[in-house]
């Protein structure tokens, strides 16, 4: 699972294929992506209606900020954007290591997707003094960009635009 998501995030690489003395491995697609999954915790009460939804979490080991894949299989027909938002701003987190500095009031007012762009819309919970945090607009909009085909996402409070963060380039604060 790691190196299928730290291959793949090189420039023009897609997919790979693994082999253990010229034979793939059994039990897995010949060719793998980052659908295969990373991290993966299973919170099913049965087999139909299974949505898969990557979240990303921070992990902070000797003072470097790490931004951790998990892909969660669950039971929820909820669209995505809400299932990222309510696992992020939850106190539960499968592994102690891993936290989410997303205030557990923060709400999701609305959401849209135009031109590969995704606009949220939350209420004031999101900042932290006033601003907010790179540790909270990262996971979000990794998160973000791994479960939908857009580019951009754009913060908004209140309907007030705060913050966009680019794939390619990432944050920039607007307030």
């Amino acid at each position: 699972e790691a190196i299928i998501y730290s291959l793949i995030d090189l420039d023009g690489i897609e997919g790979i294929s693994i082999k253990v003395d010229g034979n793939y491995l059994k039990g897995i697609p010949s060719i793998l992506n980052r659908n295969y999954g990373i991290n993966k915790v299973y919170e099913l009460n049965d087999f139909s209606n299974v949505e898969k939804v990557v979240l990303y979490y921070i992990d902070n080991i000797n003072d470097n900020t790490y931004y951790v894949p998990v892909t969660k299989y669950l039971n929820d027909d909820r669209e995505k954007i809400k299932v990222i938002i309510d696992n992020l701003a939850s106190n539960y987190i499968y592994e102690s290591s891993l936290v989410s500095l997303l205030n557990a009031n923060t709400r999701l007012i609305n959401y849209e997707i135009e031109d590969r762009k995704m606009i949220l819309n939350f209420n004031d919970s999101i900042f932290t003094n006033d601003k907010l945090l790179e540790e909270v607009a990262y996971p979000i909009s990794k998160s973000v960009f791994d479960n939908y085909d857009v580019d951009t996402v754009l913060f908004q409070v209140n309907g007030k635009e705060i913050s966009v963060f680019e794939k390619c380039c990432g944050i920039k604060n607007i307030k």
